[in-house]
Formats: C-alpha cells, structure tokens, sequence
C-alpha cells in the first residue's frame, strides 16, 4: 500500500512534549510554536501532538494549527506530572488527595539538599533527563499515544516528522515511526544537548546513539552542539543543520524601547524561566551569589533594583525571605504574557543572563530570551563561565558585561554598570545585521526548506 500516493496536501506533523495551552511551561512550547505558526501562514498543514497536563495558558498567544494534546494513562506518573504547580480544579476530588500528596513529595524532597541529589542522581544515571522522572514520562507517553499518531500520519499524508526534546525521551518514538513509514523524513531538534551536557554514564549515552540512527536530519541551536555532536556520535556533519532560537518579530511589535524608563534608579531584569529556591545552588541559574553582591551594592548606597520574571514557584521558601529583606528592591514575578514580559524589558536599563554552572552546558546552552535581550537593544550583563557561549556572543558583539559566578567580580562588575548609569552611559548600539538574523522568523525560513 503506498501510503503517500494520493495527492493530498502534504503534511509537517511535530512531536514535543510542552505545547500551549496544555504545557507546564511557555520556554519549552515556544520554539516549536513558533515554527509551527510560521508554517501554517506559510501554506503548510501542521499539526502538533503534545502531553496534556493539567495546566490551561495560552501566555498570550494564538493557536492556528491543529493541536491534539495527549494524557498519560498511568495514574502514578499522571499525578507526579499533575502535582508540578497549582493544581487544576477539573481533576476529581478523589485525585485532589494523591495530587496533594504528591505535591508535598516533591516540596519536601526539594528543599532537602541531600534527598534531592540522591534521587536525582539515580534518575541521570538511567536517563539523565534534565527533569527527575520525565524519561520514563515521556516513554509512557509515547506508548498511549502512538496509536493516534500512526493514525494520523496515514490520514494526514504526514511526509515530514519533527521530535523535539527535552525530554529526550521523546526521541525513543522515533523506532516505531522508521519501522512504519521508513519514507518519512524524520528530524531530531535539539533545544539543548543530552549527554553532551552531562554524561551521567553508559546506558543514557547508548539510548541517544541508538535513536539518533533513526534521524534523517538534526537540528541544533548552535555551532558547538552540532560540531561536537558529528564527533562524538560519528554522524556526518552533513546530516546536521544549525537552526537558532530568536525573538518573535509580532511579539515586539508596536514595543517602544525606551532608552531610560527610569530615573532615580538603575534596573536589572532577568526574564525566563529560574527556580529561585533553597536547593537552586545545583542548578545552572543560581541567583545566590548575585544577591551577595547586591546586598553589598545597597549598603555601598547603589540605587539598584533586581527584577526576576519567570519564576517558577514564587511561594517558595527563598522568595518569601528575599521579598522581605529587600523591599521593594527584589521584585519577583512568576510567569508573564509575551508581550507584557518584552514591555518590561523594553523599560530596564540592563538585562541579566545567567548560566553560572561551568560544566559543558555553558558550551552548549543559549538563553532563548538572549534574542529578545537583543531586539530590547538594553546593556546585557552575562554572569557565568568566561569561556561559555553566553560570554563570547555578548563580547564579540559588544552587547554589555560579562562576569564569572564569583562574589569579587560580580560586585565590580555592577559597580561598573551602576558608574555607567549614573553617568547616562549605559546604551548600547547592537549591528542591524545582528538584530535581523535573531528573529524567529529568520531562522524559520531555514527551517522551511528542510520540510517542503
């Protein structure tokens, strides 16, 4: 039976695990919304299967594409899923107990240092995912749900499959899918590297060598990633493509950014996803030297204010103590629209990066919001390791500051930046060239041409 001899219009089906509205988060939706989108208004049919979870948020955005959002049938991996966050008022009363407890699970486990490095390390060493359970969330996932998406490929003439990850469980889809439709041409998009990162051990690294022979094109953000991939994994560098992340152009539309919203005080926004939490000091954006530094500042008479947007759970136990030692001058704000983020960012006067771990992932890991820093046109100030990519982007294109994740040097470096507002000479001028090649839109076009 040949499956894609009729004549209907071809169609680009992605497989992720966050998309809006049902995602627990807008930084793991967007790149493959965005593409998604642009797709659709570029004539290709598109549709999106996901992993449902019980969070509704659009985040201010559209959805023109078909979406089929997909649960979890197991009920433990369900709840654990379920628990992450405020917990939704659809799920049953008789769920509200296991949920609730799950929920206290995970907060206990967190904020204990100890617990929390054991379980994670046991579950890097199988699967060495970023997020504690999601390789076997994702596997289950892909189970219940492959039944609906070979259905759908042999309906919709799907010639053109995207899996992006993490979790990087989603590639384990990807044997089922050659062994039925060995035509499809079937793309890995990697947001961030796997093993690359953290090589917590054989088995991971076998799995990500095992699926990566299905991928007939990967796809990487970055240079680093794809060179070092094709080397490490004896692929041929022609098989890998470099599509970055960048700004959304409608998103900053109609934005004014204004060179200085704010005149008896400098601001410093961070915008993006963070934990701000007692246990963040083993994630790679850990705020807890930068406060040193700032509580210092103050007492040297700095009119600065701190503003953190994205916070992941801003009833924390460290947001609780920052709010009421600092005032008014740590402002901490959960997640926001897209637009209302970008006014926000429109109006500071510096915008802070932060990756402060000095394993691989500082080589690797781009900040998405790294493109709306620079369509903002603000100062950037990039805390982490001197020799990661974060550091050479901002240096090469002089875009600001960048500082390694020490006390001394952060301290000099904001009393550098704090010299240069009060002397009105914080603005910067950031290549136009630049600026066009950080949008989504630009980099999409790339994208485009490996589908059609």
């Amino acid at each position: 039976m040949d499956i894609f001899g009729d004549k209907r219009k071809d169609e680009v089906l992605i497989i992720t695990y966050d998309m809006i509205p049902y995602a627990n988060s807008w930084g793991g939706s967007q790149r493959m919304y965005y593409l998604a989108e642009y797709l659709i208004k570029n004539g290709i049919n598109v549709t999106v299967f996901s992993c449902k979870k019980n969070k509704f948020n659009d985040y201010g955005n559209n959805i023109n594409f078909n979406h089929e959002s997909v649960p979890i049938k197991n009920k433990l991996l369900r709840n654990f899923l379920y628990s992450r966050g405020q917990i939704s008022k659809n799920i049953q009363k008789s769920e509200n107990v296991s949920l609730n407890i799950f929920a206290f699970l995970r907060r206990y486990i967190k904020n204990n240092n100890t617990l929390f490095n054991i379980v994670v390390s046991l579950d890097r060493k199988i699967f060495n995912e970023p997020s504690f359970l999601s390789g076997l969330i994702t596997r289950s996932w892909y189970s219940d749900s492959y039944k609906k998406i070979k259905e759908h490929i042999l309906n919709k003439n799907a010639k053109s499959i995207i899996i992006s990850g993490p979790p990087f469980g989603m590639f384990s889809i990807s044997r089922r899918l050659k062994t039925d439709f060995s035509q499809i041409n079937l793309i890995f998009d990697y947001r961030d590297p796997w093993n690359l990162w953290k090589d917590n051990g054989f088995f991971a690294k076998y799995l990500e060598k095992k699926y990566l022979k299905y991928a007939d094109k990967i796809i990487c953000t970055n240079e680093n990633l794809a060179n070092d991939m094709s080397k490490v994994y004896s692929i041929e560098f022609s098989k890998f493509e470099v599509i970055k992340n960048g700004f959304s152009e409608y998103a900053w539309s109609n934005i004014d950014c204004k060179k200085r919203a704010y005149k008896d005080f400098l601001t410093i926004t961070y915008a993006g996803a963070i934990d701000i939490s007692h246990s963040s000091k083993s994630s790679y954006r850990d705020i807890s030297i930068l406060v040193e530094a700032f509580r210092q500042c103050r007492k040297n008479g700095m009119n600065i204010k701190l503003q953190f947007i994205g916070v992941n759970d801003v009833n924390s136990n460290l947001v609780q103590e920052l709010k009421v030692e600092f005032e008014g001058d740590i402002t901490i704000m959960g997640v926001l629209d897209n637009k209302d983020a970008n006014l926000i960012m429109s109006k500071s006067d510096v915008l802070l990066l932060l990756h402060t771990t000095h394993d691989s992932s500082s080589r690797y890991i781009i900040s998405g919001k790294m493109y709306d820093y620079i369509r903002a046109g603000k100062f950037i100030f990039s805390i982490g390791d001197p020799k990661g990519i974060h550091s050479k982007i901002v240096d090469t294109a002089n875009l600001g500051i960048t500082s390694d994740n020490n006390y001394e040097e952060i301290q000099e470096k904001l009393s550098f930046i704090y010299d240069l507002w009060v002397n009105e000479k914080i603005e910067i001028c950031i290549d136009s060239d630049l600026i066009q090649k950080s949008s989504r839109e630009y980099q999409n076009k790339k994208y485009m041409k490996l589908l059609i």
